[in-house]
């Protein structure tokens, strides 16, 4: 029984052995298991960051985009007055040349007019 007490004694204390360098071996897994949830965690707050990021630079690039639209509209507007108020310049223009040359031929009709009544004049005086 000595020898069969020794060699239980002896597995036993060689599973303890072997229990310790599991427990160890468990913590070390632990450890590596809460090291990487930690990096996870990391991971997706920066993950949330980007999105947050992103989600604010959308919102610049839409509202950039909606200004130039706003300011592409202002200046084919302002464009279009222009456009319109020389299109009225060139009216009035063509009316003044009209008007221009209606008064050219009534002055010349009046000379020739007055070339008549002067020289019946001269031959009522003559």
């Amino acid at each position: 029984w000595e020898e069969r007490c020794e060699a239980i004694s002896s597995e036993i204390a060689a599973c303890k052995g072997e229990r310790d360098e599991v427990e160890k071996s468990f913590q070390k897994l632990e450890a590596e298991i809460s090291s990487h949830h930690a990096s996870i965690d990391e991971l997706n707050q920066n993950i949330l960051a980007e999105q947050e990021a992103k989600v604010m630079i959308l919102k610049q690039i839409d509202e950039s985009e909606t200004a130039y639209s706003k300011h592409i509209e202002e200046l084919e507007n302002v464009i279009q007055e222009h456009v319109e108020a020389n299109q009225d310049l060139e009216t009035q223009l063509d009316e003044r040349d009209e008007a221009l040359v209606r008064a050219g031929q009534e002055i010349e009709l009046l000379s020739k007019e007055l070339v008549e009544t002067t020289k019946e004049s001269e031959e009522v005086v003559s």
